[in-house]
């Protein structure tokens, strides 16, 4: 492959495939679910400066007003959980 031609069909691992947090080299495809758990593991939680990853609120937080939920993240309510008059408020 030199990088023009296309795969007719998904491509699929082995059962057995290699631990890609062993690898060093560029050169290994490593799977999607790895691969996610890379990205998230090195993304940051979301400050007022700082964009990142943020934590949807449960009904309880919410209620209880917590800033910080259980993955330590700072949580953020849906939009439809809120009472109408607050979906179009500003939030500082």
């Amino acid at each position: 492959m030199n990088g023009v031609e296309s795969f007719p069909n998904l491509l699929t691992y082995a059962t057995t495939t290699t631990d890609c947090s062993a690898v060093t080299g560029d050169d290994v495809i490593c799977d999607n679910e790895y691969i996610d758990g890379v990205i998230v593991t090195g993304a940051s939680d979301a400050n007022q400066t700082t964009k990142g990853l943020v934590e949807i609120s449960t009904d309880a937080e919410l209620a209880a007003g917590t800033n910080v939920g259980g993955t330590g993240a700072i949580i953020a309510p849906e939009v439809q959980v809120l009472p109408p008059h607050r979906q179009q408020t500003k939030f500082p």
